[in-house]
């Protein structure tokens, strides 16, 4: 097999590449009303999950059918996920204005709390499109399963922490970390969440209900 046949690994990357950006932009676009993002995500993650086992073949129409299936279940999340942020970032901002007597272990206990809510929060939405659950039985399986696996957890973080750390350091690379980060995280994470997904999947289902009790 030549490097530049049709199944060859350089056109499989080329591939890929294309992909993402088909992703991305229908992400972007998909989330301009900024209330959509939870189905948002959660359709790029049924795309990425399929590209992680080699399942994939087209991207808009298998991208629309899932933002369809997940928007509701999907936006409650991505509308309590904002709930939760603006109160511990108003929390913190409150925190900044005032002397408080315990103030060393309150602000380590919201610390805390916003570590849970971004480890978890990598699961949510990955969870949400591989499993069909309520939204609050997804909410408890998020924070159950992101500290029971440890290292996937830890390895999804730090996926989330590059983009960032390029959209602060990078500015020149501005509009390619907008444009190409969601997909690409979302791809990454699927590869080290499909291990972690199988042990609570049937092998022929591709949605089961409760992962946890």
């Amino acid at each position: 097999m030549g490097l530049f046949d049709i199944d060859g690994k350089l056109m499989k990357i080329l591939g890929r590449i294309v992909e993402m950006m088909e992703l991305g932009a229908l992400f972007l676009i998909t989330s301009i009303p900024i209330i959509t993002i939870g189905a948002s995500l959660s359709a790029c993650y049924t795309l990425t999950f399929q590209m992680a086992k080699n399942e994939e073949g087209y991207v808009l129409k298998p991208y629309m059918k899932a933002f369809k299936a997940n928007f509701k279940k999907a936006t409650l999340l991505w509308l309590i996920m904002l709930f939760i942020g603006a109160l511990l970032l108003g929390n913190f901002w409150a925190m900044s204005q005032v002397e408080l007597a315990q103030e060393g272990i309150i602000k380590g206990l919201m610390w805390f709390l916003l570590f849970v809510f971004i480890w978890s929060g990598n699961y949510l939405f990955a969870l949400q499109s591989q499993f069909e659950n309520t939204v609050k039985v997804t909410l408890k399986n998020a924070i159950f399963l992101s500290f029971l696996h440890m290292i996937p957890s830890l390895l999804a973080f730090l996926t989330v922490c590059v983009p960032i750390y390029l959209l602060y350091n990078a500015l020149q690379w501005y509009p390619f970390v907008v444009w190409l980060s969601v997909p690409v995280v979302c791809y990454v994470q699927s590869l080290i969440f499909v291990p972690v997904f199988r042990k609570y999947q049937n092998n022929d289902e591709k949605k089961e209900d409760n992962l946890v009790e």
